[in-house]
Parts: C-alpha cells; sequence; structure tokens
C-alpha cells in the first residue's frame, strides 16, 4: 500500500468528487476527501469489535506529518487501553475558557440572585 503524500493531497483538495473517498496512509491513518473536495484526517479503532473514527483535523490545517504523529499517539493510548475518543471529550472538557466562567456567573449567579430578589418583592 503506497502511503500518501503532499502532492497527491493537495491535488484533491478543493475539487469535486463523485463519491467520498476513503484514502488510506497506512497504520489506520486515512484521509477523508469529502464530495465537495475538502480533506479530513481520521484514524480508525476498534472498540468491542466495531470500528470507530477519531478526527484528527483538516488538511492543511493538519499537515501529513503531523497527523502521522497524532495517529501515533492514539494508537499508543489504545495500546495503554486508553479510548482516544474518551480522552478528546475529557480534554474539551478541561478547556474552560473566562468566557465559559463569566457565561456561567450571569446564567447561574446574576439570575438566582434576581429570581431571589422578585420572590422577597412578592412577599
Amino acid at each position: 500500500m503506497a502511503k500518501l503524500n503532499k502532492t497527491q493531497i493537495d491535488s484533491l483538495l478543493g475539487k469535486r468528487q463523485p463519491k467520498i473517498k476513503e484514502m488510506a496512509d497506512g497504520n489506520n491513518l486515512y484521509l477523508i476527501v469529502t464530495k465537495i473536495g475538502s480533506c479530513k484526517f481520521k484514524y480508525r479503532i476498534r472498540n468491542d469489535n466495531k470500528a470507530s473514527w477519531v478526527v484528527i483535523g483538516d488538511y492543511p490545517d493538519i499537515t501529513l506529518n503531523e497527523a502521522r504523529k497524532k495517529a501515533l499517539e492514539f494508537r499508543a493510548q489504545i495500546s495503554e487501553g486508553v479510548d482516544p475518543n474518551e480522552e478528546k471529550k475529557r480534554e474539551k472538557d478541561r478547556q474552560i475558557t473566562v468566557s465559559d466562567l463569566f457565561d456561567r456567573y450571569i446564567i447561574e449567579d446574576c439570575q438566582l440572585s434576581e429570581l431571589k430578589s422578585a420572590v422577597e418583592m412578592n412577599t
């Protein structure tokens, strides 16, 4: 099986396809080319004998070499018994921004105090 290369990917980028293409690079790394010509790297995993995908990222935001490195990281996680999809969800949950905290404060704390004030005024 031939590995993917930058020239090959660049020739597909932005070009309409009759159907979605899955192009293997090896070690369960795939380039998915959509009908409209966008390219996305995915890593194929098996959990409980069911195939699923871990999205690595869009090309050219993620280079081929970066996708290969990420695929090796996923492979190491799987060998340690860690599901890469679950790990990505946990990582996303840990990334709370100041804006998220402010929104949470406004929604939870300020509205709660307004509600208490409204209740006190009616009683």
